[in-house]
């Protein structure tokens, strides 16, 4: 499946005036497509400077992702206009273009963005505005229908949107919240409530557990549909029933785990784990919260810079589970015989199995979370005769759940397997046993 030449997985570009678009290219990223990210400004000296501004925030944080790297691009670094990129030749590719406003100058109608607009569907917009800005006398016509983002205090806040628009993170921002109700309730529902109006799902025990369910089962299926746990430390934490089952859980998934100290509380034990980079802590002080009072609610600059924290985290958690499952997988696939995988159309990695079984051909998706019915929609819609599909994922435990998804698997004629059971996957599509 072609992708970007020279081995370049996202292509970041810049308005840097009068037409012309700087150039960078980055690779070692576990992205299911290759992706194309212009920041385009109206001209003015303000709009140039908040789309520098954005690009130096979007490249420090791709090269943050371990293994990232920058690379050359066939370019050189310089194109003459908006669809002279080779990008544009990639079907499958993601093409981002994101209009970097600043609050007084308008962007003139027609042109470029009316011809992004028309493409298909890998074409997408994100208006970009500082806050009290009037998108209305700023924004070209085919533009002011569209939902408008707007920054506080700097463009740099939409980094985490940016790369879940281009799936690089998610679109979808799961987090589970895990904390002892007598210490942080007042603080947890604050996080609840922020998170949720951020496009966050949460979980919380208070509000999304119903009586009489099996508590366990009911936390271990939650976290296996996150990507990322949020611990609440404090003081009283030692003497909590659920949160030493709810972090071991999270390890042994490899999920992303954030700890949100309080002042005066000990860090809990087996945080940070260096094996698969987890662990990131923002300590809180006294002075962080209404009245300094711990068991209250932050302050609201407070509560501002643990969401930007929280949000920036899940997104490097969710990075990382995918590149870990994607090595697994691409290591025990080589280990058994298979042909080096490739990444194809939807994202889907194509596995070829190993000489004499001639014909025998994969697509699988990988999953950080339990599988959903648009994952086999995805892989439907993405095969090629004659590849079978395959989806590898954290498994389910709850009986009702899981009998509909195995339904679905043998009504769609797509093999499911659990994330532990990779291993057997791989040795299986290996020898065309599938």
């Amino acid at each position: 499946m072609a992708g970007f030449r020279s081995g370049v997985q996202i292509i970041v570009q810049t308005d840097q005036g009068r037409g012309n678009l700087f150039c960078q290219g980055f690779a070692g990223f576990p992205v299911v497509n290759p992706c194309l990210i212009v920041l385009l400004t109206n001209g003015s000296t303000d709009s140039l400077r908040n789309a520098e501004t954005l690009r130096w925030a979007l490249e420090a944080e791709l090269l943050s992702v371990g293994g990232a790297t920058p690379v050359a691009v066939p370019c050189s670094g310089l194109c003459g206009s908006l669809f002279d990129c080779h990008a544009h030749d990639v079907a499958t590719a993601h093409k981002l273009l994101i209009v970097v406003g600043d609050s007084s100058t308008p962007f003139p109608a027609g042109g470029g963005i009316d011809v992004w607009m028309s493409r298909d569907d890998s074409y997408s917009v994100i208006s970009l505005l500082p806050a009290g800005s009037d998108p209305t006398t700023l924004l070209p016509p085919s533009l002011k229908l569209q939902n408008v983002s707007f920054w506080s205090q700097t463009p740099v806040e939409f980094v985490p949107q940016l790369l879940g628009s281009v799936e690089l993170t998610s679109r979808e921002s799961r987090i589970f919240i895990s904390y002892r109700r007598q210490d942080t309730q007042r603080l947890c529902d604050q996080l609840f409530d922020s998170l949720s109006h951020k496009n966050f799902d949460v979980y919380q025990d208070r509000f999304r557990s119903v009586p009489g369910v099996n508590f366990k089962l009911r936390l271990e299926q939650e976290l296996r549909d996150k990507a990322t746990v949020l611990l609440l430390e404090s003081s009283g934490l030692p003497q909590s029933v659920w949160v030493p089952f709810e972090i071991a859980t999270a390890k042994q998934l490899r999920l992303g785990i954030l700890a949100l100290g309080l002042p005066g509380a000990p860090d809990m034990l087996g945080i940070p784990t260096p094996a698969y980079n987890q662990g990131i802590r923002f300590s809180l002080q006294a002075s962080d919260f209404v009245g300094d009072d711990p068991s209250l609610e932050l302050e609201a600059s407070s509560l501002g810079r643990v969401l930007a924290w929280i949000d920036k985290e899940h997104g490097r958690a969710l990075i990382r589970r995918r590149q870990i499952m994607s090595d697994n997988l691409r290591g025990a696939l080589l280990a058994a015989g298979a042909l080096a995988p490739q990444v194809g159309t939807g994202g889907l990695m194509r596995v070829q199995a190993a000489p004499p079984t001639i014909g025998k051909e994969y697509a699988v998706l990988l999953t950080t979370r339990t599988s959903e019915l648009n994952d086999f929609h995805t892989v439907d819609t993405n095969l090629t005769a004659p590849a079978k599909g395959v989806i590898i994922g954290p498994g389910l435990v709850d009986m009702a759940r899981n009998q509909q998804i195995s339904w679905l698997a043998s009504t769609s004629r797509i093999e499911r397997f659990d994330e532990g059971l990779l291993q057997d996957a791989a040795e299986q599509m290996a020898q065309g046993a599938l």
